[in-house]
């Protein structure tokens, strides 16, 4: 694939992940619910680590701009990029098993979602981390099944999809 068409890919990513974050999802002070995460997966999927992270990241900082919904926050911009880089390295040009989907998953909400986001969020809005993490360790762990099973079913749908259309065009 050239890179021109690449480049449209990544693009169009990024604005699938706009709606589907900012208008499909739902948000509270300390927990936001969304779909934008399958997006950034497919991004890794396709494209691999460094295009997956800068989905993640293009999308928040174009989000936070275009639909604001609060301050802009440049450690949700790290967590965004992060989140794509995991994706991309555990899921590019690898077996797409539940198991391995899983395990990036948990690593996900793990790392990202329950420590570098509640501490960002700890940050921006004095609180302790204490305080916040109770609630999003709730959320997340509702969320690990959920997720799982959305990418999974994305990747079966839309794999075949991409590998015979748009990647080999």
């Amino acid at each position: 694939m050239n890179r021109t068409k690449r480049y449209i890919y990544i693009a169009l990513l990024v604005a699938l992940n706009i709606i589907l974050g900012r208008f499909i999802s739902i948000k509270t002070t300390f927990i936001e619910v969304g779909f934008g995460f399958i997006t950034v997966v497919l991004a890794g999927v396709m494209f691999g680590p460094m295009a997956a992270g800068i989905v993640g990241a293009i999308s928040d900082i174009i989000g936070t701009l275009v639909f604001p919904q609060g301050a802009y926050f440049f450690g949700f911009t790290i967590s965004a990029f992060i989140t794509g880089l995991i994706y991309g390295f555990a899921l590019y040009k690898k077996q797409l098993n539940v198991k391995r989907i899983l395990v990036t998953v948990i690593l996900i909400n793990f790392i990202v979602n329950m420590g570098m986001d509640t501490f960002w969020l700890s940050v921006l809005y004095g609180k302790a981390f204490m305080t916040i993490i109770g609630i999003r360790v709730l959320k997340d762990l509702i969320m690990i099944p959920i997720q799982t099973f959305l990418i999974y079913v994305c990747i079966d749908r839309v794999g075949s999809f991409v590998r015979m259309r748009l990647l080999n065009s």
